[in-house]
């Protein structure tokens, strides 16, 4: 490859990967599901917000309804778009596409994928996964950022971002 005109030609390598999706998901109680998983690369267990890649055919949309219900069990309500950035602009070609989702109830007889764990966790739990690196996946803190970005001003806490975004779910979380 040439980085420039003229200069010397150079071997450069990257992945071409589907497009990805990741899914910050809340339930009705105001819990965050999270999995955990065994990551080869990485050799360690990871907790992650539900994702994956998108099928042939698939919109990012549909990926992320049908991620979060095999990964989670639940059944995806209202999926607002946050956006959508490169993973690694160096060495892959594919975007994340990042959703919040009401996830508004459990699916009947939700048997988890092979070596996926759901955890459920509150806005002070999950922070603390954060604090701690328990929940340290690049990709997955980003969408983080994108919540809390999604308003005119940035959020004071994950609730706050969730109220502008979902109105009418925060109250019911309460109740």
């Amino acid at each position: 490859m040439e980085f420039a005109p003229g200069a010397a030609a150079h071997a450069y390598h990257f992945v071409q990967l589907r497009d990805y999706v990741a899914i910050l998901a809340r339930t009705p109680d105001g819990l965050y599901p999270l999995v955990r998983q065994f990551r080869p690369a990485v050799e360690a267990d990871t907790l992650e917000f539900p994702a994956g890649m998108l099928d042939e055919g698939e919109t990012p949309e549909q990926c992320c309804r049908r991620e979060l219900e095999e990964e989670t069990g639940f059944v995806a309500g209202r999926a607002l778009r946050l956006g959508s950035f490169y993973s690694d602009t160096g060495r892959l070609t594919n975007q994340t596409h990042v959703y919040a989702v009401e996830a508004i109830r459990p699916v009947e007889h939700f048997a988890p994928e092979p070596g996926i764990t759901l955890e459920l966790a509150d806005e002070r739990q999950f922070l603390e996964y954060v604090r701690s690196g328990a929940f340290h996946h690049q990709l997955h803190l980003g969408v983080l950022g994108m919540l809390w970005l999604a308003g005119p001003t940035p959020a004071a806490s994950l609730e706050e971002a969730w109220e502008r975004l979902f109105p009418a779910a925060v109250g019911r979380a309460r109740n």
